[in-house]
């Protein structure tokens, strides 16, 4: 799409809705979302990044609903109390904005774009939402490391695990099994009993850099799977 129209159809979006939501989807990545066109009205953006065990339309929400709690309250320190939880906001450094808000910068040529990260409460803090508040460091938030490097390993890029939302607060996947060259499946318990609600897609890179104990499967076959549990002291053991 060539920039003028793309430009075009964010115009349009402000007018009608007062901003335009970008939602960035990536090989590598988690999914992060953010705005364009507050800063006419609020004097900044929003971004959520991250927080993947929420469906895109949820985000989308959140964002439409403390946009316009904020317009009530006009306090950057809010604590926003919504539908879908309670959430805070937090000023983003600008090492994170110039990495991943292209379309803001863009948009209003400008370098001094003031973005705010939309952060849940701690119950529904996952560990691919990083704090966005602080520097982009490589050690304190590899999640989120594809930002600047590359790809290092045998699988390509777009490698995908179905899994549930449990994996993304830290609980251990226990059974992983490889369909696909670039096709995961991978549960925290037995996938026959994870609901359905629950379950979501990620890039295995996620997934790799939340637990890094999930490098051991990169070279297991197509078609292959093993499971691991406390018995078996998280080792991982071939299926029978």
């Amino acid at each position: 799409m060539e920039k003028l129209t793309f430009h075009n159809i964010i115009a349009n979006n402000i007018r009608v809705n007062g901003y335009h939501l970008t939602i960035v989807n990536s090989n590598l990545l988690p999914r992060y979302a953010y705005t364009i066109g507050l800063t006419n009205t609020l004097g900044f953006e929003l971004m959520f990044a991250g927080g993947m065990n929420y469906y895109y339309k949820e985000v989308a929400s959140i964002i439409y609903q403390i946009t316009e709690n904020f317009k009530n309250t006009n306090s950057i320190d809010s604590i926003f109390e919504i539908e879908s939880g309670i959430f805070s906001i937090l000023k983003v450094h600008e090492s994170w904005s110039k990495l991943m808000a292209l379309g803001v910068y863009d948009y209003f040529n400008k370098t001094d774009i003031n973005i705010f990260q939309i952060l849940p409460n701690a119950t529904n803090l996952s560990l691919d939402i990083p704090d966005m508040s602080l520097d982009y460091d490589l050690v304190r938030n590899s999640v989120w490391q594809y930002l600047k490097h590359e790809w290092q390993y045998s699988l390509p890029e777009d490698s995908k695990i179905t899994t549930n939302t449990d994996a993304l607060f830290g609980k251990k996947i226990k059974e992983i099994a490889r369909w696909e060259i670039n096709e995961w499946e991978g549960f925290t318990e037995n996938g026959n009993q994870v609901d359905e609600n629950n379950m979501r897609v990620l890039p295995l890179s996620v997934i790799l850099s939340i637990d890094t104990s999930m490098m051991d499967v990169i070279d297991l076959g197509v078609g292959k799977g093993i499971w691991r549990d406390e018995s078996s002291n998280w080792t991982w053991i071939e299926w029978g």
